[in-house]
């Protein structure tokens, strides 16, 4: 049986890391709660994801992300 204070720690002790600070590819500011808004392909290496600062997905839009244009 799982005693109340053994849940709590187990929870605070396997939260999720919080996000790491990301440039708005709207304002150009760093933003500490990034919200992914699209994902840009590139010819060699990895595709880059942009992201928005939660006042700025509204306006900038969500474009595709990895696999959604897959067939």
């Amino acid at each position: 049986m799982t005693t109340p204070r053994r849940f709590v720690d187990a929870l605070l002790n396997d939260a999720p890391a919080a996000p790491a600070p990301r440039l708005c590819v709207w304002c150009h500011e760093m933003t500490t709660a990034p919200v992914a808004v699209r994902y840009v392909q590139t010819n060699s290496g990895p595709g880059v994801t942009q992201y928005a600062c939660p006042a700025h997905v509204t306006l900038c839009g969500v474009g595709p992300m990895p696999g959604e244009l897959e067939d």
